[in-house]
């Protein structure tokens, strides 16, 4: 009998960095992912990406990525249910880190307008912008 089964892996981007998504646009969200997609999962094949209101979906391979309000899932009819984890962990990962610096610049904007100088800014190892601010 013939297994018909689907990997399926659900990822999701915290709430308060799902909004920042949003104000990046589907558009520039959708592009990152597939760069990122092509260097880290070249061996899955071209992927291609298509967009429905703010949704993002890309076709890699026997894989599909979507995106939609913070969530992450991979789907794989026949893939490797290894290779949908770890394809959700990745992009689970660089969605988030990709709405944290969108935040972090809004931080920064923020500053600015409010009439402060940034004198300084540097990434710490764990990625966090830390910045020094003339008061």
């Amino acid at each position: 009998m013939p297994c018909n089964a689907v990997a399926r892996a659900v990822g999701y981007v915290p709430v308060e960095l799902a909004r920042e998504l949003e104000a990046l646009g589907a558009e520039a969200v959708g592009k990152a992912l597939l760069t990122f997609l092509r260097r880290n999962f070249a061996d899955l094949g071209e992927p291609r990406m298509q967009l429905s209101g703010g949704q993002i979906k890309i076709v890699q391979g026997n894989y599909l990525v979507l995106v939609i309000d913070g969530r992450i899932v991979v789907n794989a009819p026949y893939g490797d249910p290894k290779v949908v984890g770890q394809i959700k962990d990745a992009v689970t990962d660089f969605i988030t880190g990709l709405a944290g610096l969108a935040l972090q610049k809004r931080v920064v904007r923020a500053i600015c307008r409010a009439g402060y100088r940034v004198s300084k800014e540097q990434r710490a190892p764990n990625g966090a912008l830390v910045l020094q601010v003339e008061l």
